[in-house]
């Protein structure tokens, strides 16, 4: 006995009673098939709802915005340690100008205690040139490029 569909071909009615499904099921690298009781295989296809389309469409939605906050919050955190490099290089360079000042005041000064200590016996060239020495061994504590 045949069955008719209008969109297909005859559709041939088999007789199903004491068919296991679970038996015949059949998967091969092609993808998982039912084994029908005259012996061929129909491939069987999970249904794809306009639901599921739409979640799938939504997640890729999703993994977009995603993908896009990654790159902005990366944009962001760039910035951030680019200002954190220039504050950074502002005050190693003010510490180094200030250490190099109480170094150069520590040098002046322990220059005049040794002058005024040994200076009653020294000339005023003598005076001057140990002044112009202690000058020269000042440090420079010019800025970092």
């Amino acid at each position: 006995m045949a069955e008719t569909n209008n969109d297909f071909a005859p559709v041939k009615a088999y007789d199903w009673s004491n068919y296991n499904v679970q038996d015949n099921i059949v998967t091969t690298d092609q993808g998982t098939f039912l084994r029908n009781p005259n012996g061929t295989l129909t491939q069987i296809k999970a249904p794809q709802s306009a639901w599921s389309s739409g979640l799938q469409t939504g997640s890729q939605v999703v993994g977009a915005l995603s993908s896009a906050m990654n790159a902005y919050t990366g944009w962001k955190g760039l910035e951030l340690a680019e200002d954190q490099f220039d504050f950074t290089k502002k005050s190693t360079n003010r510490d180094i100008a200030n250490k190099a000042k109480v170094i150069n005041n520590e040098i002046g000064q322990a220059n005049e205690v040794g002058l005024a200590l040994g200076g009653g016996a020294m000339t005023a060239e003598q005076i001057a040139a140990s002044r112009q020495a202690a000058t020269a061994r000042k440090v420079n504590g010019s800025a970092i490029s």
